[in-house]
C-alpha cells in the first residue's frame, strides 16, 4: 500500500473526529420545561457519519462483488470475510448513534443503552461521576456497581455536569475534573 494512503487515513478519521466534536458542542440536549428533563443523544452529525460511513462500505462490498471474479470457493469465502471485516466499524456505531439516550430529570438517570439496556437510577444511587481519559467518557457507577457511559461526543455534556453538581456531594465528582476540561466547563471550586 502506498504511504499516502495511510496519510489520507489518518487525515479523513482526525477531520471526522473534529467534525464530531464541533457538532457535540454546538448542539444541546432537547429541553422538556414541563417536565423539567433534559433528552442526551448523539447529535444530527453523529448519525449522518454513521449512516455515511455504513452506506460507504455497502457500496463497496457491492462494487467488489460486480468487479471481483468469483471462480473458487476461497473466493466466496475470501468475500465474505471481507463483508464481515468492513461491516464490523459502521452496523455498531449505527447502532449506537440511534439507540443510545440519557434522559436527566429532578428524580434521576433514565439510561438507554444499545449494548446494555435500560435502567433507571435515583439520584440517591449514583455513587460518583468519574472521567476516562483514554476512552473518552463520563461514567456514572451506581451504588450496585452497574455503570453507563456518556462519551464526548454527546451534545450538551456541560448541561449534564451541571445537573449533576446539583444533585450530587462534590465528592461524587471529583474524578470527573479531567472530562470538564474536555467539555469547556469550569470544575466547581467547592469540589476541588
Amino acid at each position: 500500500m502506498p504511504p499516502y494512503v495511510s496519510l489520507i487515513t489518518v487525515l479523513v478519521v482526525a477531520a471526522l473526529t473534529l467534525l464530531l466534536i464541533w457538532a457535540a458542542r454546538r448542539e444541546k440536549p432537547t429541553a422538556d420545561p414541563v417536565a423539567g428533563t433534559l433528552l442526551f443523544q448523539h447529535s444530527g452529525t453523529f448519525r449522518g457519519i454513521s449512516i455515511a460511513l455504513t452506506i460507504m462500505m455497502v457500496l463497496f462490498l457491492m462494487f467488489l462483488i460486480f468487479r471481483v471474479p468469483i471462480k473458487t470457493r476461497q473466493d466466496v469465502l475470501a468475500l465474505l470475510g471481507l463483508f464481515g471485516f468492513c461491516l464490523i466499524p459502521p452496523v455498531p456505531l449505527l447502532w449506537e448513534s440511534f439507540r443510545y439516550a440519557l434522559i436527566v430529570s429532578p428524580k434521576g438517570l433514565d439510561c438507554r443503552s444499545p449494548w446494555r439496556g435500560r435502567r433507571f437510577l435515583h439520584w440517591k444511587d449514583v455513587e460518583q461521576i468519574s472521567y476516562s481519559p483514554i476512552n473518552s467518557w463520563f461514567i456514572i457507577r451506581a451504588r450496585d456497581g452497574w455503570k453507563f457511559h456518556v462519551g464526548i461526543f454527546v451534545p450538551g455534556l456541560g448541561r449534564f455536569l451541571q445537573t449533576c453538581e446539583r444533585h450530587l456531594k462534590p465528592s461524587a465528582l471529583a474524578k470527573a475534573k479531567l472530562g470538564y476540561a474536555q467539555v469547556g466547563r469550569t470544575f466547581p471550586e467547592s469540589t476541588r
